[in-house]
């Protein structure tokens, strides 16, 4: 199975976002970075924060609702290039909360800017998580196809979806749990274990085209995983045969 990086999709890490001057004031892009990680109560929580303290280093009213529209501009730019939901929905969404911006008094405390922001952070979570369950089935069926190639990794994985590897490694944990090496590592061991017992392969050979790039590591990751290296395992299922 080939997985195809959609064209045009960037880490979100790469996109510009035009946003806040003051020094002190945490980045934005911490926002983005809860959204794709699947944590809308701290982006939430992220994004009070930064209109409080964007009132208090920049008291221009007219100054904060421009960065505001600028920041959520991004993020709809991100959820729709992303896929992160239903297009006609989040244009919606966007003309709402933009036009909820210029009837606002700033710093926004509660009201229906603060409901609709939240109501959006919370819809971008539900579909991005529907996408990241799609993602790890793709991937665990690249891993399935493609576990021979000791060059498999996470980074290469990565960059065929499009994501970041940190993000991959985050979502893979979360959705599996288990890190991408283990999982890979686990997809060898067992192709391993069916060679040893069904076929008359030199171990190193084995090693080998289950994807090992050593005869060492295959010996010390078998171990750990079975219990026994790999020629006493091929004993102990001869004599059970």
């Amino acid at each position: 199975m080939d997985i195809v990086q959609k064209k045009d999709v960037r880490p979100f890490t790469m996109l510009h976002i035009d946003f806040l001057d003051c020094e002190t004031l945490s980045s934005n892009e911490k926002i983005l970075l809860a959204i794709q990680a699947g944590d809308p109560i701290s982006a939430y929580e992220q994004l009070m924060q930064n209109m409080n303290t964007l009132s208090r280093c920049n008291p221009d009213i007219q100054e904060q609702r421009r960065q505001y529209r600028s920041f959520f501009r991004t993020l709809f730019e991100l959820a729709d290039t992303l896929r992160m939901g239903d297009r006609e929905e989040l244009l919606q969404q966007e003309q709402v909360i933009l036009e909820l911006l210029e009837s606002t008094s700033f710093p926004p405390k509660e009201g229906p800017l603060i409901n609709a922001v939240y109501d959006l952070l919370h819809n971008i979570e539900r579909k991005d998580r529907t996408r990241a369950s799609q993602h790890i089935a793709r991937v665990q069926e690249y891993i399935l196809e493609n576990y021979s190639d000791s060059t498999l990794s996470l980074e290469s994985v990565a960059e065929r979806i499009g994501i970041t590897s940190s993000y991959l490694s985050r979502l893979f944990k979360k959705e599996t749990g288990s890190s991408f090496v283990d999982y890979v590592n686990t997809v060898r061991v067992q192709k391993a274990k069916f060679l040893l017992a069904q076929s008359e392969l030199k171990i190193k050979d084995i090693a080998y085209q289950t994807g090992f790039h050593s005869i060492q590591n295959f010996f010390r990751i078998f171990k750990r995983m079975t219990g026994d290296p790999p020629g006493e395992y091929r004993i102990k299922q001869k004599d059970v045969s």
